[in-house]
């Protein structure tokens, strides 16, 4: 079975349980930042009746404690996002003279996505 890739936010992954498949590992990654959106709540009943197995990453501690496996996965992604398999999601592109808004935007934990600041 090939890796299916999709980005849930967290409101939403509850509701979105009918349509989860059976025997589905969910990889939950968290950052270098953390998450930017919440954490995400997943009812405990979910794996139970759908057989499926709940991971926790995280990145930014894994990769700390071993650079090559870092650096490895990093060319994973890149060739990924070469392929077109996996996208990140740009939630908002700032123009540079709003720089100020998009790091507050940030820290008041208002993003979703990638934020872009372009010249």
């Amino acid at each position: 079975m090939r890796p299916q890739f999709g980005r849930v936010r967290r409101r939403t992954l509850s509701g979105i349980a009918v349509l989860i498949p059976l025997f589905l590992t969910i990889w939950v990654l968290g950052g270098f930042f953390g998450f930017t959106a919440g954490i995400p709540r997943i009812p405990l009943n979910l794996p139970l009746l759908k057989g499926c197995q709940i991971v926790g990453v995280f990145l930014g501690a894994k990769g700390g404690r071993d650079p090559a496996w870092s650096q490895g996965m990093q060319r994973e992604l890149d060739a990924l996002c070469a392929e077109g398999r996996l996208r990140p999601e740009v939630g908002h592109a700032y123009p540079l003279d709003e720089a100020p808004r998009a790091l507050r935007d940030l820290l008041d934990r208002k993003a979703v996505g990638r934020l872009i600041v372009t010249p």
